[in-house]
């Protein structure tokens, strides 16, 4: 579930030496936007106050 968020760092300092900055922000811009697709494709489960269970 985690091994993205272990290895990202990794890969990220991997692009850096490699290939410069640049490809370590465009890659950081990748995951951050496949993160906002996730999010927005996912349906959210209504809050049990706005499904209408007030206890």
């Amino acid at each position: 579930r985690f091994a993205l968020a272990g290895a990202s760092p990794l890969i990220a300092g991997q692009l850096f030496d490699a290939q410069g900055i640049e490809a370590a922000f465009l890659y950081i811009s990748g995951i951050y936007l496949l993160a906002t697709i996730v999010l927005l494709a996912v349906p959210l489960a209504p809050s049990q106050r706005a499904a209408g269970h007030h206890h």
